[in-house]
């Protein structure tokens, strides 16, 4: 506050940025996968220097792809000079840069930021992550505004995660990164590089595979118009308990990567087949079941649309199931498919 009352906090933020381009530097001289690092703006910066300039100029001394910096921004700062500000985000954004809404929730420019689509991704503060073991009303409210970030394509992330409930309810609802303790507590890089040279660090996905994965994280489990991507003003789909899942179709195997609880319990009970919250191979107990799957899911083409199978198990029981094309994987040839059980009779 005393560096934003004096108007000199943007020479410390642009210190920063000069720290973290000496970080991807040493990132890089590592032969590690290069993660974009983000650096926090004060609302002074905008009003003391061409803050954006001033970093592309940085970058691009550094020989850096703008891509690796990401540009975070609370949303209070953005209550004052609106317009002024959106087009400062507008700008960074057509340079290459990400602009991450941090904060989420603490000001009074949510809807309003949400309606204008100006930034790529916001951050939920984590009061909203603590909600979430109060009453189902932090559920609730949590839920909807990941829903809505994502029918904008807005990523999502939650900030201070500690614990496993917390991890599944917010990787089911279809928040696409999540931040905090359950993973590890903040380090300093030597640290870093300690835990990749005892083979202790948690890794990267394939950069190539990126958006594949994006897909999948993104989807609501307990949202059923994710299926046909269309809206829902009546609310008549808003069916908590429909059995949702995410399959992974490789050749003759089937994954189940993410699924809610109502499917877990109707697997379990039906046909005997545990869900765990990771990536699950189905070894069904019946090949014919098996062979149903396959045999629906492959005479369906992904470029037709969304389709609904009747399933008959060899019980008898009749499954009617909802199939979308969610994406394929570009190296491996894997395809994602959005599954429901709408009906069972």
């Amino acid at each position: 506050p005393v560096l934003e009352e004096a108007q000199i906090v943007y020479k410390l933020d642009l210190y920063v940025v000069d720290c973290v381009i000496e970080k991807i530097k040493a990132v890089k001289e590592k032969g590690l996968y290069l993660v974009p690092q983000s650096v926090n703006l004060s609302r002074t910066d905008f009003d003391c220097c061409d803050i954006v300039g001033e970093i592309c100029k940085k970058m691009d001394a550094a020989g850096l792809s703008h891509e690796l910096l990401t540009i975070e921004i609370t949303e209070k700062i953005l209550g004052n000079n609106y317009e002024y500000l959106k087009n400062q985000i507008l700008r960074f954004r057509n340079l290459g840069f990400q602009v991450w809404l941090d904060d989420f929730g603490n000001g009074n420019t949510a809807m309003r930021v949400l309606k204008d689509n100006r930034v790529d991704l916001i951050k939920f503060d984590m009061e909203f992550v603590k909600e979430l073991e109060k009453n189902g009303n932090g559920k609730i409210v949590i839920s909807e505004l990941i829903r809505m970030a994502t029918a904008l394509d807005i990523e999502t992330v939650c900030e201070g995660v500690e614990n496993e409930e917390q991890v599944r309810f917010l990787r089911e609802i279809g928040c696409t990164k999540l931040q905090g303790f359950y993973y590890c507590s903040p380090l300093p890089l030597d640290k870093v590089f300690e835990r990749y040279d005892k083979g202790l660090q948690i890794g990267f996905e394939n950069p190539d595979e990126s958006a594949y994965y994006d897909s999948i994280g993104s989807i609501n489990l307990y949202d059923p118009t994710v299926l046909t991507k269309t809206s829902d003003p009546d609310g008549t789909l808003r069916i908590k308990d429909l059995p949702m899942a995410i399959l992974e179709i490789s050749g003759k195997n089937i994954y189940i990567t993410r699924s809610n609880e109502s499917l877990r319990t109707l697997f379990k009970k039906e046909l005997d087949i545990g869900l765990s919250d990771e990536k699950t191979e189905i070894f069904f107990p019946d090949e014919g079941v098996r062979d149903l799957f396959l045999t629906s899911i492959s005479t369906w083409k992904p470029d037709e649309g969304p389709v609904l199978i009747d399933e008959k198990l060899p019980d008898g029981t009749v499954w009617h199931t909802y199939f979308r094309n969610v994406a394929e994987n570009p190296l491996s040839g894997t395809r994602a498919v959005a599954f429901a059980i709408l009906k069972e009779t």
